[in-house]
């Protein structure tokens, strides 16, 4: 049998051991807080636990193998009360109540107006036009004799005269209007509103002396004075007095 510090030689000197390496496992819950150091956290727990005798059934076993073992018997326990540690809260009030309302309103319009008119026209002109054309023309002819002033007819002229004009049309002429275009009108409206209301206080059924004593309690063993315990019944033989 060996006590903890024959163990991990390096526990006390280096920071060096188990609690080191369970440190690092990603399930632990305090892995990833900057501020606990696993090497300090080794000696920590090598102080208090070094001259404890461990089970022959843990010593059996390697140390990746130890690590798995409390992580799957304890990393619920632990991360449940690690959680509840780091909350923060104000020992004062007996009650919290936060509420937080978020409203999205999308509006969208978007219309097309489309103009169009056509106008289509076609015009014909055909056909004949039969111009006759009938005329006569009679003029009479006087002389004078010598000596007189009354003239005296000598002849009488008719002329007559027919023209026929034919014309002929087949006109068409064709006239097209177009009229075009379009107005577009397209509009947007995004609204995000988000509401948060807390409400805190005391009901009425505790005084402000019990909450900080109860308070006091609870902060009254660290967080890792529970830890260390788990560990030492775990791994620990559990030497009682007569």
């Amino acid at each position: 049998m060996k006590t903890y510090n024959e163990e991990y030689p390096q526990a006390l000197s280096e920071g060096i051991g188990l609690i080191s390496s369970l440190s690092q496992n990603s399930r632990i819950p305090w892995a990833s807080d900057v501020n606990v150091v696993p090497s300090v956290l080794e000696q920590l727990y090598a102080t208090r636990a070094g001259f404890k005798t461990i089970t022959p059934a843990f010593l059996f076993s390697d140390n990746e193998t130890r690590v798995k073992m409390l992580v799957t018997l304890f990393s619920d326990k632990w991360t449940r009360l690690w959680n509840d540690f780091k909350l923060e809260y104000n020992q004062l009030d007996a009650y919290r109540v936060d509420e937080t309302v978020t409203r999205d309103r999308d509006d969208s319009d978007e219309s097309t107006n489309t103009f169009g008119k056509v106008i289509d026209s076609t015009h014909t002109d055909s056909g004949s036009i039969d111009t006759n054309t009938v005329t006569a023309d009679t003029s009479d002819g006087s002389v004078y004799g010598f000596n007189s002033v009354t003239n005296v007819p000598s002849d009488k002229t008719t002329n007559t005269g027919n023209e026929n004009v034919v014309e002929t049309r087949d006109l068409e002429t064709t006239d097209k209007t177009t009229n075009s275009g379009s107005d577009s009108r397209a509009s947007s409206h995004t609204e995000d509103e988000t509401t948060t209301t807390t409400r805190s206080g005391n009901i009425g059924y505790t005084t402000p002396q019990e909450l900080l004593r109860q308070d006091i309690e609870l902060w009254h063993t660290p967080f890792f004075n529970i830890v260390f315990d788990d560990i030492d019944n775990f791994i620990m033989l559990q030497v009682y007095s007569i």
